[in-house]
């Protein structure tokens, strides 16, 4: 899978619109392409016209700027921006792995959250599996009960599943 990252770019609406007219005036064929698949396919676009902003979210993307032109284009190109037209944050997979660049005062908020993570030992049963399996037994156990509203009987297969299902997780999570 590699390394990867969430990056948020917020900028005035101003700066975007020379950020794209320069991106599509880019004289090579690949990285115009790639700046315009980074720009837009890769990258979920929040605007919000009334405060004269927009912002650009990868969500867990291969970002490098040694490996991608059009990463490596896109910093170049902010780094002769004004501080305060522009708001850049990056966080890699790594504790610590934080980048932030820029002035704008943002109305996005955009902001690194740590989490703490964990994966079970093999030879260990997974709670947080156990925890889905009994929501989902609880689904099922309110679709069994709709459908024997609707038809005034009960089918004891589905709620044999659903039973099955949370004896199962209670038995993991004690």
């Amino acid at each position: 899978m590699g390394y990867e990252s969430q990056v948020g770019l917020a900028l005035t609406i101003a700066e975007e619109k020379k950020l794209r007219t320069a991106a599509a005036r880019v004289s090579l064929t690949t990285l115009r392409e790639n700046l315009t698949q980074l720009l837009t396919t890769d990258a979920t676009r929040f605007d919000s016209a009334h405060d004269g902003q927009v912002l650009y979210f990868w969500d867990w993307s291969k970002w490098s700027a040694d490996r991608e032109p059009g990463i490596a284009w896109l910093e170049a190109r902010l780094q002769r921006l004004a501080p305060e037209t522009y708001c850049y944050v990056r966080l890699g997979e790594d504790l610590g792995d934080y980048e932030r660049d820029g002035a704008l005062d943002e109305i996005f908020d955009l902001r690194a959250i740590a989490t703490l993570d964990f994966i079970p030992a093999p030879d260990q049963p997974d709670p947080l599996s156990a925890s889905g399996a009994l929501l989902e037994s609880a689904r099922q156990l309110v679709a069994a009960y709709a459908k024997g509203e609707a038809s005034h009987s009960i089918e004891w297969e589905d709620l044999d599943a659903a039973h099955r299902l949370a004896l199962d997780a209670l038995r993991v999570l004690g």
